[in-house]
């Protein structure tokens, strides 16, 4: 019932302040405070998602299919450094790897420089909050966009 007094408040409240002319504009309100008032009708709030059945699958057959071709996908990575000596590359590489032995690593070398990049990050998000966790011991790390090897799919749903 306080639902029912809530939708005519809201019609009067409308009606007082905005006075509309033509017809057409009676018949959007009308529609739209109709579509309002079916929206509080509802008592169902809980939103319920139906996967296809075949949905994990197909992703899974995308990402092999991009792995067997040699296959990588845009996304972020971080860069944790970058060098001109390779033996000073990989000595920050094994402190990175003993502070954060979860996140993969990569020693590309782009000349003149051997850049140390961490991560594979679908989103600059995701890049982004790493980033916070690792520039408290390597406070020259910055995202950076890159061609990335795709993670694992985490299926919490099974």
């Amino acid at each position: 019932m306080q639902s029912k007094e809530k939708y005519m408040e809201v019609v009067r409240s409308f009606f007082v302040c905005y006075k509309p002319s033509t017809i057409s504009c009676q018949l959007v309100i009308y529609f739209s405070l109709f579509i309002f008032h079916s929206s509080l009708a509802q008592s169902d709030s809980s939103v319920r998602i139906i996967e296809a059945p075949g949905i994990n699958r197909t992703v899974q057959k995308r990402i092999d299919y991009a792995r067997y071709s040699n296959g990588v996908f845009p996304g972020y990575r971080i860069q944790v450094n970058f060098s001109q000596d390779r033996n000073d590359a990989n000595r920050i590489r094994t402190q990175f790897i003993g502070k954060f032995p979860n996140l993969p690593t990569y020693l590309p070398y782009h000349q003149p420089y051997f850049k140390l990049y961490a991560g594979d990050f679908r989103t600059k998000l995701e890049a982004v909050r790493n980033l916070k966790m690792i520039k408290k011991d390597f406070p020259g790390a910055f995202v950076v966009k890159d061609k990335i090897n795709p993670p694992a799919i985490v299926n919490s749903g099974q």
